[in-house]
Formats: structure tokens, C-alpha cells, sequence
């Protein structure tokens, strides 16, 4: 995610690689680092993850509910 940062592509895949059930999801749950990494994509976007655990954790649920909905 860091690596796109200023910058944009047709395609982004991004591979969400937290997955435990105690919701811990890092970085993940930065508003404003999701904002980044949600507007790099031109014209399409795959996210490949754990959805239960980004929606598991405290803070990160907030920011990937209206996502993941």
C-alpha cells in the first residue's frame, strides 16, 4: 500500500493479509491510510482478505464497514 502512495494505476489488487480472530488488523484500521490505498485504482479495484477480521476489530470495523458493504 505504501509503495502507491501519490501514485495510480488502472488495476490495483491488494492483498489484505491480517487474519486472526482478536480483530488485529495493524495499519489496516488508519482511516486515512485506507483513504490512500482506496483511491489509487482507475478503473478497478480487487481486495483479497478476511473480511470477519477486518470487521472483528474495535477501531478498523468503522472504516471497513461502509467498504465491505
Amino acid at each position: 500500500m505504501d509503495n502507491f502512495q501519490g501514485e495510480e494505476s488502472d488495476i490495483v489488487i491488494v492483498s489484505l493479509v491480517r487474519s486472526n480472530e482478536k480483530g488485529n488488523i495493524g495499519f489496516l484500521k488508519e482511516e486515512q491510510r485506507v483513504n490512500v490505498l482506496m483511491s489509487r485504482a482507475r478503473l478497478g479495484m480487487v481486495l483479497v482478505g478476511n473480511s470477519r477480521t477486518l470487521l472483528a476489530s474495535p477501531q478498523g470495523s468503522r472504516v471497513w464497514h461502509p467498504i465491505l458493504e
